[in-house]
């Protein structure tokens, strides 16, 4: 039974059966997360200012990656989001790699904009399960 002292704290199961709190708030180098006691869990992060400088092809698109490693592991690869917000130069776009470093740890995010030199924001969101 969930009460005023157990109901935020730190979650815990043991065989499927929930032995600590109903949700669980943290954070680290890789951002902030939420636990649920049904198992859910939610992670979210702001990355580093990323400039652009690598030209992927002759349409002038440049990409830069920010590898991301989530605040708390998930028990299988989690559903991920990324959207960019532009700091200077032309339009930018993001995107997620789902090749290389993907897991339950971590993964890779991009930031495409029209041009070398270009900066911005990745901000990303990934939901799982955390057993």
């Amino acid at each position: 039974m969930f009460h005023t002292e157990n109901v935020v704290g730190t979650v815990s199961q043991s065989a499927g059966k929930v032995t600590g709190a109903a949700v669980q708030y943290g954070s680290g180098p890789g951002g902030k997360f939420r636990r649920f006691a049904d198992g859910t869990q939610e992670c979210w992060v702001t990355s580093p200012e990323v400039v652009t400088d690598t030209l992927v092809d002759s349409r002038d698109i440049s990409a830069e990656g920010w590898e991301w490693d989530f605040p708390a592991g998930f028990l299988s690869t989690p559903n991920v989001h990324v959207t960019a917000r532009r700091w200077s130069g032309a339009h930018a776009l993001s995107a997620m790699n789902g090749s290389g470093t993907f897991g339950i740890n971590g993964c890779k995010l991009l930031l495409s904009t029209e041009y070398e030199g270009n900066s911005g924001f990745l901000h990303g969101y990934a939901i799982g399960r955390w057993y």
